[in-house]
């Protein structure tokens, strides 16, 4: 069995020098990269081993095979001198005195089937040379090896060993692995199954031995994974016995157990060939040192960035070492492509390509990016998806754009297309009539002309029709006389020309010059020339009757004007056309058309098409102005081209027209058919309807129709306004009945009982009043300006009455005095006897009336401007309040509110600028004084317009007391902020102010319309009322200047006329402004509480949100302390986890601590054990060291002795004695190792000589060799300790024993002060206590050797007495 043993261990190291031979760099000599090896070493020295079953648990005795007369021992796993644990089977192993494991004994029922298993963690993967077991007692009949690939996988049989392979494992004994067979198979032996040896008896594993691949070991995974193992299992099965269990002796039954005294692996830390060693990391795991930029614990794969081929085990031909990706720089970071490598020999592929590239190299621009030259940062092409055929751009950026697309990145449209999309860009639809160019690319809204609306441009504007190519505005605005603003083109119309082609005569053409002079015109056939009249007046051609009256059909038409001459060098470059009409007169200048050459003659023709919009309009006018004139058209003048030298001709003017026909040929779409409002009729709206007449009598087309007041029984004339049953009485507020109509009475509503007049046209006037319009105060009345009323004078008055009543003497005494002038003869026969009332004085009154009613108006409309001023000021406070000027999305409610504050603001801010010019010009009026020649009505203008400027006022205060409203409001709004800025309870606030602004928000809107309805109606009630403050003052300005041009008798019928269209409108005036007064009144009364209503809502809104942006910023200081705090509990949390972590893992390391003292401890006493055994080995085999070792104990002895006379000396006595130890034990662990070499080559010599080859005797040649070289040493290890010991028994002189006391002094002097520490005293107590345990041991260590004696006689009794068949038995055992 023993030289069975050996083979194996001599196969195993041959497979190892042929396939796992130690490398020690990862380099060949010439500096190339090769495979390299972790050192061959015991991969289970010192490492822990678990065992399901040891003896001493609990304490129990067991007896021994071997030795005189079967002596028993104690086993105690609690007590180190009694022990047997897992840790002798991989501490440091001696033949002589070994340690061992033990498990129970088949006394506690050890047997099979109950199997003790024992395990080895070998702390990461390892290639398995071997596997040896080491038995102190006899081999179990049965025990099986396994082991597993990694940490926590399955169990692998690895190798059977049984006396009953069949049997228990179900395993041929003879069993053997073929050539191609899985040689991961483990077989089972009967070979090391035998009882003998009873002691010391080895099993060694080859974990190659048999394997038909074993010599090609790098080409072969499986044999590969075949070696690897992370953890081996040793499963001990069966017990060998004699058979004498079966009489259940309870000394035979305790002699029967488990025991190894070594477990040894042989093999090398697993790195695949790619780490010359193994280190601890920091997890405290063992890894390799990789190389050849592998990675992993077993270096089983490429490092991130090395995938280039895939990985491989370093075999002795290749190193396989990884290779780094080509990347182009572009990143660090790649995985292995199987697919790449086969298919181009470079498996790296590149993943998170930086500077957008792409490719397995990184070694092109990512899709859709470009860049012009390599090595360049690829760019985006961003090439618009809908408007690019491809996304990809080429290398200058440029992407390949769709048809109707363009651009460098195919994002717009080519002109003539919009609205980009999938199919690439629609066409424009632009009706080419209405629009002025091409549509916009981005949505197809076609640019419009003026008069043109739509997204095509395709119908014309409210108010406008007739949409035509050859309109600059595209559509004409709506005429209809300023009626209407609805109409279309007229079908009942067709387009002719007014022409005069002076082929038979001038055609009615003249000449005209300077001061209306007219001449004829020179004609010719085809052309007519005008001599001047002077150098500085060459004259006009003027237009006869056809090109003049009404040509309003011809509006926006061409007039096409010729000339021709000699040359085209005498051909003009500019003319003048001069229209006159309706009191207007314009001149336009313009230039011709490209020049037209005849046959005949040169020629060129200038076309103008007759609308305000011409450049050279001279003064410009408006549409309505401009048709005004063509509705009467006096004059149409063309200037004298042919200048002094008549150098050219006047030889053709066109106009372009309409006439009433429905001829389908020549349509004249130009014409309108209006929609005419309630009271106007024609196609115009030229007309007033039945029952309705002009505003204004005989105003004409141009003024409005107003319903006629017949009560519905009768009718009124359109211009006159005459109305009643039979026409022949006047209204309400009118009278006078005469073929001209009625006039207006103008009672003063302030002074009036009633508007309506007497017959006379005297008014009934309330008390305090006079006057026959009720516009004067009575005597010793005077007027109250802030009441409008009359008020009796207060007792002062007296003191100046006298002196008023002789001003009034005097005023009476003038007026007789002019009245003796004959100054009404000069007025003709027209006396006004009804008016009770004289011309002069009633001109004095009026003229000292309008003085004052200026300087009313001037004070009145300054109060006016000062309180819009405030007013204006109060607003643009309250809107600066509500934060209205700020961008963004505001609340629609808040919105709504601004823009009620913003208009009125603007309203008062233009009242205050119209205010300011009517004090300008009411300050800068010069008010002649002319005796008139009727009765005049100025007292009721004067009233009337004090009325309205009191009603302005009265608005003015209005609006200021809103305003006021207002900034109270506000004030108040502010203080409850404050308030609640001070209150703790925000949350309770926030709820609240969150329920009521859900209902605020709902009436909010509902008070928002509401008011936005009132204030519409009160803008417009305002306008209105500011369009009748204009009538009038317009009306007294038109009064004036009639007053002052009233010069003659011929003209007093007209202003006779006008003054009484003047009455007649102001009654009517009057009349609108009690209305407007009402229902201004009505509409403040119910606007008032809205507004109040709508200021307090907002004001609550705006104090919300002005509370919710403090809620807000204390929300977000909150949750920002929140998040420090967070922060700071997440810091603790991680102190406190660190402690936790501490507090765990110190009772750990305390324990491992103080496992670490017990295990140096045992470690030292093992040793300590161990070297005193190991001398009594040298001893017996040694004389001279033993000798050696006798000598110095006793110089020791000595030295000990000495130093207890003389304190000092004895110390280094004793560290001299401890440094002899030292050597003595490290000279006893050679001179073991020696003999432990020895024995093994002796075994080996011993099995080789059985073999009897010649290789055998060599072997054993230089075996005996190696022998006599150890003996040699150790004789020199002798020797040398023999010369150590001589010299410490050795007298010394005393010279020299004084000088080593006075070093020991000097030391001594030095640690003093630690000698006398008390922990030091411990210490040294520690030591004494120790030494006398190690004493105690000694004894022990002698009282099992005399056990191991009586075991050897009663293994010899027990030979002895064996019967005469087991001689054979008997024979082996003493092999």
């Amino acid at each position: 069995m023993e030289n069975t043993l050996l083979r194996l261990l001599l196969l195993t190291s041959v497979c190892s020098c042929l396939v796992l031979a130690a490398m020690d760099s990862c380099y060949d000599e010439q500096g190339s990269l090769s495979r390299c090896l972790p050192k061959f070493e015991n991969a289970a020295f010192n490492k822990t081993v678990t065992a399901s079953n040891v003896c001493g648990l609990p304490p129990e005795d067991y007896c021994m095979q071997a030795g005189p007369m079967h002596s028993c021992h104690h086993c105690d796993a609690s007590d180190p001198q009694q022990h047997h644990n897992v840790t002798y089977l991989t501490d440091f192993h001696s033949h002589e005195e070994s340690t061992w494991w033990q498990s129970q004994s088949m006394f506690y029922g050890i047997q099979h089937p109950t199997s003790v298993n024992l395990t080895l963690h070998l702390g990461k993967a390892f290639m398995i040379t071997y596997i040896r077991l080491k038995f102190h007692t006899s081999r179990p009949e049965s025990f099986a090896i396994y082991k597993r690939l990694e940490e926590g996988g399955p169990w692998i049989p690895y190798q059977y060993y049984s006396a009953s392979c069949k049997k228990t494992y179900g395993k041929d004994a003879k069993e053997y692995i073929r050539p191609g067979d899985d040689e991961r198979t483990a077989l089972c032996t009967d070979e090391f199954s035998d009882i003998s040896p009873l002691t010391g008896g080895n099993v060694a594993f080859s974990t190659l031995e048999g394997r038909p691949s074993a010599y090609n070991f790098d080409r072969s995974p499986v044999l590969q994974e075949w070696v690897t193992a992370t953890d081996l299992l040793i499963s001990l099965d069966r017990l060998n016995t004699f058979g004498d269990e079966f009489f259940k002796d309870a000394k035979v039954l305790r002699s029967y157990y488990y025991a190894i005294s070594d477990f040894s692996v042989g093999g090398r830390c697993k790195c695949n060939g790619h780490a010359s060693e193994c280190l601890t990391g920091d997890d405290g795991q063992l890894v390799c040192a990789c190389q050849h930029h592998t990675d992993g614990a077993d270096c089983q794969k490429c490092q991130p960035f090395y995938q280039d081929r895939p990985w491989a085990r370093a075999t002795a031909d290749s190193a396989n070492e990884c290779r780094s990706c080509n990347c182009s720089g572009r990143t660090d970071e790649c995985v292995f492509d199987a697919e790449l490598f086969r298919s181009t020999g470079s498996g790296g592929r590149c993943v998170n390509c930086g500077d957008n590239t792409d490719g397995p190299h990184c070694e092109r621009c990512r899709d859709n990016f470009y860049r012009a030259y390599q090595g360049d940062v690829c760019l985006p092409c961003n090439c618009s998806v809908l408007g690019s055929s491809s996304l990809q751009c080429g290398n200058d950026g440029l992407c390949h754009c769709r048809q109707s697309v363009t651009g460098e990145k195919c994002d717009n449209c080519q002109p003539g297309f919009h609205s980009l999309g999938p199919a690439g860009c629609r066409p424009c639809e632009c009706h080419p009539s209405g629009s002025v160019s091409s549509c916009s690319p981005l949505d197809g809204q076609c640019p419009c002309k003026e008069n043109v609306e739509g997204h095509t441009c395709d119908r014309c504007k409210p108010g406008s029709f007739n949409l035509a190519s050859d309109s600059p505005a595209g559509c004409e605005s709506c005429f209809c006389f300023g009626h209407s603003v609805a109409c279309a083109s007229s079908s009942r119309y067709s387009a002719i020309s007014l022409t005069s082609d002076f082929v038979e005569d001038p055609d009615g053409w003249i000449g005209e010059f300077s001061g209306g002079l007219e001449s004829h015109l020179i004609w010719k056939e085809g052309e007519v020339y005008l001599l001047p009249y002077s150098e500085d007046d060459i004259g006009f051609y003027k237009a006869p009757e056809t090109f003049l009256g009404n040509q309003l059909l011809s509006y926006g038409q061409l007039l096409a004007i010729t000339f021709v001459a000699e040359s085209p060098e005498l051909l003009p470059r500019q003319l003048t056309l001069v229209l006159q009409g309706s009191d207007v007169t314009v001149s336009i200048d313009f230039s011709p058309e490209p020049s037209l050459h005849s046959v005949q003659a040169p020629q060129r023709t200038f076309s103008l098409r007759l609308n305000e919009r011409g450049g050279g309009l001279s003064p410009p006018l408006t549409a309505l102005e401009f048709r005004r004139l063509l509705f009467n058209l006096t004059a149409l003048k063309i200037s004298n081209a042919g200048g002094h030298n008549y150098t050219s001709q006047l030889s053709g003017v066109t106009l372009s027209s309409a006439a009433p026909s429905r001829s389908p040929n020549a349509p004249a779409p130009w014409v309108e058919e209006c929609t005419c409002p309630p009271g106007h009729a024609g196609q115009f709206c030229e007309h007033c309807a039945p029952g309705h007449k002009r505003e204004v009598p005989n105003g004409g087309s141009f003024v409005r129709c107003v319903p006629c007041a017949c009560n519905q029984h009768g009718d009124c004339h359109s211009e006159t306004g005459v109305e009643g049953l039979s026409c022949d009485s006047c209204r309400k507020g009118f009278f006078g009945f005469s073929s001209r109509g009625c006039r207006a009475c103008n009672c003063d509503p302030m002074g009036s009982i009633t508007m309506q007049c007497h017959s006379n046209g005297t008014c009934s006037c309330r008390e305090g009043f006079v006057g026959n319009k009720c516009d004067k105060c009575e005597l010793n009345y005077f007027h109250n300006r802030a009441t409008h009323q009359c008020e009796e004078c207060p007792v002062c008055y007296s003191l100046v009455r006298e002196q008023a009543d002789n001003l009034q003497l005097r005023l009476q005494s003038l007026e007789k005095l002019l009245g003796h002038y004959s100054c009404r003869g000069r007025q003709g026969p027209q006396q006004h006897p009804l008016q009770g009332e004289d011309t002069l004085p009633n001109a004095l009154e009026d003229f000292l009336a309008i003085q004052e009613a200026r300087e009313a108006f001037v004070s009145q409309f300054t109060q006016l401007e000062a309180s819009a001023r405030t007013l204006a000021v109060r607003l643009r406070s309250v809107i600066k309040a509500m934060n209205c000027s700020s961008e963004g999305n505001e609340e629609e409610g808040r919105r709504r509110v601004c823009g009620a504050l913003t208009r009125p603001a603007a309203s008062v801010s233009a009242a205050q600028v119209e205010l300011r010019k009517a004090i300008h010009t009411l300050g800068s009026m010069v008010i002649p004084f002319e005796v008139p020649k009727g009765p005049n009505q100025w007292n009721v203008l004067v009233n009337e317009s004090q009325v309205l400027g009191k009603s302005h006022k009265e608005a003015a205060s209005h609006i200021e007391s809103i305003a006021k409203k207002a900034l109270m409001a506000s004030n108040q709004t502010y203080s409850l902020l404050m308030a609640l800025l001070e209150d703790n309870s925000t949350e309770v606030h926030i709820r609240s102010l969150t329920d009521q602004l859900l209902e605020m928000h709902q009436a909010k809107q509902n008070l928002t319309a509401q008011a936005n309805e009132t204030l519409s109606e009160a803008k417009e009630a305002y306008r209105s009322i500011q369009r009748d403050s204009a009538q009038i003052a317009s009306a007294l300005v038109n009064f004036t200047a009639s007053l002052q041009h009233r010069t003659n008798d011929s003209q007093l019928s007209l202003v006779q006329e006008q003054t009484e269209d003047l009455i007649n409108r102001t009654g009517e005036l009057k009349l609108q402004v009690q209305s407007n007064e009402e229902l201004v009144l009505k509409i403040e009364e119910g606007l008032a509480p809205h507004i109040e209503s709508a200021q307090k809502h907002a004001e609550t809104i705006q104090k919300f949100d002005q509370l919710s942006a403090g809620i807000l910023a204390t929300k977000a200081a909150a949750l920002s302390s929140v998040v420090k705090g967070k922060e700071v509990e997440s810091e603790s949390s991680a102190l406190m986890k660190g402690l936790e972590d501490m507090r765990k893992e110190w009772p750990r390391m305390h324990a491992q601590t103080k496992a670490a003292v017990k295990k140096e401890r045992m470690v030292e006493e093992r040793i300590l054990g161990d070297a005193r055994k190991k001398a009594k080995q040298a001893e017996r085999i040694v004389k001279p060291a033993l000798d050696n070792s006798t000598l110095s104990n006793s110089t020791a002895s000595q030295a000990k002795s000495l130093s207890d006379t003389v304190s000092k000396e004895a110390k280094e006595t004793c560290s001299q004695a401890k440094s002899t130890k030292r050597a003595s034990v490290q000279l006893s662990s050679s001179v073991d190792a020696v003999l432990q070499e020895l024995e093994y080559q002796e075994h080996r010599a011993a099995q080789m000589q059985m073999d009897g080859t010649n290789e055998t005797e060599d072997t054993v040649v230089g075996m005996s060799e190696n022998i006599e070289a150890a003996k040699l040493k150790l004789e020199t290890y002798s020797m040398t300790l023999t010369e150590l010991l001589s010299k410490i028994e050795r007298e010394v002189a005393n010279e020299k024993f004084h000088r080593i006391l006075r070093e020991t002094e000097t030391w001594l002097g030095f640690l003093r002060h630690s000698v006398e520490s008390p922990a030091l005293s411990g210490k040294i107590q520690a030591l004494h206590d120790a030494a006398q345990d190690q004493e105690a041991q000694i004894l022990q260590v002698d009282r099992d050797i005399e056990e191991i004696k009586e075991e050897r006689r009663s293994l010899q009794d027990i030979v002895l007495h064996l019967p005469q068949g087991c001689a054979e038995v008997s024979k082996v055992g003493k092999l």
